[in-house]
């Protein structure tokens, strides 16, 4: 993937210790390592988003403008997905442009071969950058990542109990009843995965099935050393959500 010119990268004190914390999980279970595959699913904050008004007075004004851009933010998500190095990776909030030009170096037939393999889920949102799409119906998925959901949502009521939503609008809120899934962070500690200035919530969330394993997932990071900073996106963090990750392994 090119990226531009490499250059050292600034360092947060909590991001290091969320990384180093999960290094040691997975050095003190090299065994089930090797037979375990990766969930990441990653909210990268829209260009669009950040740029706004409101993005300057209300959700990031502990963060200059200059490093909300996504020239200054792409090296630092790169450094992010890089390093969790998943085996299936969600992304929310991509601006289609952007992720197109850094990936056609690598793939210069992305459209025509690795776009028809990606699963997208759309949500009809009535906002100015919120496009529509189709769902394709009866998809299976062994690992479901559902980011932007409050746990007390239908779409996360849904996943999690299989039904829910009720009086909702939009998409039939029930699963099939052969599909029953399981929420990856619901025993791990993960007091918040968004936090702008003026909010943050538990919104992002990784469901697999329940005949899937959880080895170990990336810890959160506490409340108060994010409140210190003034919120997640700063000059060394890109986004205003966390990265969540699950290490699993299906049961045979």
């Amino acid at each position: 993937m090119s990226l531009g010119k490499v250059q050292p990268l600034p360092k947060g004190e909590w991001r290091e210790q969320r990384m180093q914390s999960f290094l040691q999980q997975q050095q003190q279970q090299q065994q089930q390592q090797q037979q375990s595959f990766r969930v990441v699913s990653f909210n990268i904050l829209a260009e669009g988003y950040a740029q706004t008004p409101q993005a300057d007075t209300t959700m990031y004004p502990q963060c200059p403008a200059p490093y909300r851009r996504f020239n200054h933010r792409a090296p630092l998500l790169a450094r992010e997905l890089l390093q969790l190095n998943g085996d299936i990776v969600s992304l929310e909030n991509p601006m289609f442009e952007d992720l197109r030009a850094s990936l056609n170096s690598k793939w210069p037939n992305l459209l025509e071969e690795i776009m028809p393999k990606l699963a997208s889920i759309f949500s009809w949102s009535a906002d100015d950058i919120s496009e529509d799409g189709e769902v394709e119906e009866n998809g299976a998925a062994a690992a479901a990542a559902a980011a932007a959901a409050a746990p007390e949502s239908g779409g996360a009521a849904a996943a999690g109990k299989g039904g829910g939503g009720e009086g909702e609008e939009g998409l039939d809120l029930n699963l099939p009843v052969s599909v029953h899934l399981k929420n990856c962070y619901s025993s791990s500690f993960l007091p918040f995965s968004n936090f702008a200035a003026d909010f943050y919530a538990t919104l992002d969330h990784i469901f697999v099935s329940k005949n899937v394993k959880v080895i170990r997932t990336l810890p959160g990071v506490s409340l108060d050393s994010v409140k210190k900073e003034g919120g997640l996106l700063s000059s060394f963090f890109p986004s205003d959500h966390l990265p969540i990750v699950a290490d699993l392994i299906i049961d045979k």
